[in-house]
């Protein structure tokens, strides 16, 4: 039996931080997680708090792609409330294709169950 460790980011910053910086400081967080062989990296959607601010996992997680190898991404929640279903279908399909299958989609009612 292997263990395999992920990571759920929970990106908590003080809002008067420059927000080119803390998503720098976030996405330094998940490159060394691929080297040191954790499996799964999730980030949260947030469009109303003032101390999380990564509004969009999948561009946020597409800014590390190309800096990782095997790690795989997870959204830790899209909310479909916010956006055309046939829109978070396409994003989706297109952010899996650019991490050449390394995805791990989640949504509000998976996360309920």
């Amino acid at each position: 039996m292997t263990v395999k460790l992920g990571m759920f980011t929970m990106p908590f910053h003080h809002p008067d931080r420059d927000y080119a910086t803390i998503l720098q400081e976030d996405q330094e967080a998940i490159v060394p997680a691929d080297r040191l062989g954790f499996s799964e990296a999730y980030v949260g959607e947030h469009f109303t708090s003032w101390s999380e601010r990564i509004t969009s996992p999948l561009i946020f997680l597409a800014s590390v792609i190309s800096r990782t190898r095997r790690i795989r991404f997870g959204t830790g929640v899209i909310n479909l409330a916010q956006l055309h279903p046939a829109t978070v279908a396409a994003h989706a399909a297109m952010f899996d294709q650019l991490c050449r299958g390394r995805f791990i989609i989640q949504h509000a009612e998976a996360m309920r169950a």
